[in-house]
């Protein structure tokens, strides 16, 4: 579980447990989906909702710890260089 209920940002590593479901999804629905693009954006947010929910948080917090973080440019891109670390092991 990731959330406590006071929590008011995703750590470091949370976020690019989040991300990483989330690009991992898109990917998919996109594959599957090419032909309907508002379809494939419905189904993404109700799984989006889902990954959220495995993750113990709501959107709210993402977008906040998200938003957070990319004010840092420097802690943003080493974010971005755990994310693709974390795609890069998942997708082997």
């Amino acid at each position: 579980v990731i959330a406590q209920t006071q929590q008011t940002l995703l750590t470091p590593p949370q976020l690019v447990s989040v991300l990483a479901d989330l690009a991992l999804t898109q990917v998919i629905i996109d594959q599957d989906i090419l032909d309907n693009p508002a379809l494939a954006q419905s189904v993404f947010q109700e799984q989006a909702v889902l990954i959220f929910n495995a993750h113990a948080i709501d959107q709210a917090l993402f977008q906040q710890s998200y938003f957070h973080y990319l004010t840092d440019p420097k802690q943003f891109k080493a974010l971005h260089e755990q994310l693709i670390s974390q795609l890069e092991k998942l997708l082997k």
